[in-house]
Formats: structure tokens, sequence, C-alpha cells
């Protein structure tokens, strides 16, 4: 779900389709040819505002479908799309920093917040360096792949 704007207002959407590079939407109301678009929508609890240009539209029933790329992107703002809808479909997965540079940090640093890896979409990991150090490597690295899943759910 997310909403579309254009000059007509804001009307809400299905999202059929996403990538790095565009979309693919269902609406209750048609495109305008050419018409440049705001879309709204969120992954992963992540927000997303891109303007967006319909290159195709159809009618099926009462409803219509859209077509096309996002404009303006900047080289962040698409990689940041690319890892989001790659962690929805679980084409990707999450990292864990390597233990004996984590245990390390801790122990210089026991109060402070450490990042320890990433989520599948690229959010950040962290923990307490003192937690860090009671998990120990098994429960360090099994807490980093859960809230890596949970993200999926």
């Amino acid at each position: 779900m997310g909403t579309v704007e254009g000059e007509g207002g804001e009307q809400p959407v299905v999202i059929l389709d996403l990538s790095a590079s565009g979309a693919m939407i269902q609406a209750d109301e048609p495109a305008a040819p050419d018409g440049v678009y705001t879309l709204r929508f969120n992954v992963h609890k992540q927000a997303y505002e891109l303007r967006f240009r319909v290159v195709q539209s159809l009618q099926k029933g009462a409803s219509f479908g859209w077509r096309g790329p996002f404009v303006d992107l900047s080289p962040d703002q698409m990689e940041a799309i690319g890892k989001a809808v790659n962690a929805a479909a679980g084409v990707t997965g999450g990292t864990v920093r390597p233990w004996a540079e984590i245990a390390s940090e801790a122990e210089r640093q026991p109060e402070a917040t450490l990042p320890v890896g990433t989520t599948a979409s690229g959010h950040d990991i962290t923990v307490l360096a003192k937690d860090v150090l009671e998990m120990g490597p098994e429960g360090l690295e099994l807490y980093a792949r859960l809230m890596s899943e949970l993200e999926t759910m």
C-alpha cells in the first residue's frame, strides 16, 4: 500500500511491483499521460517519497495499472530501495561483523553501543558492548540473525 500524489490530489494505491528503478501500481483513477507523481510507500519501516513518471497505463475493470521509472533518484536512494526490495523478497540476508573485531571494541568501550551487523535492508544492528561480552560469539550471531529475520515478518 502507498499513496500517489499529482496535480489532482492524493489517492491510495497498491504497489504491485517494485525495483530500485521504478514501480508498477494499481490505482482507482487513470494516470495523466506522461504524468509525474509523488509516490509514497514504506518498506521495512523505512518511508520513501519518490518522483514517479507514468510511461504506461491500462484499465482492467474499475482499476488502473500504472508503470514507470522513478525520476531524479540519487545513487544513495537507488541503493537503499534496492536493498529494501531485495530484503523483502528474501534475496539478501543480514550480515554480522567478525567476533574478534566486535569483542575487541567491546573490551575497550564496555559502555558503548556497538554496531554488530546489518539487516538485509541495511539497517544497523546495535548492542551494548557489555551485553556483547555476555552473549559470546554464538549468542551474538543468534541475536543478529533474529533481528534480521524479524525485519521480514
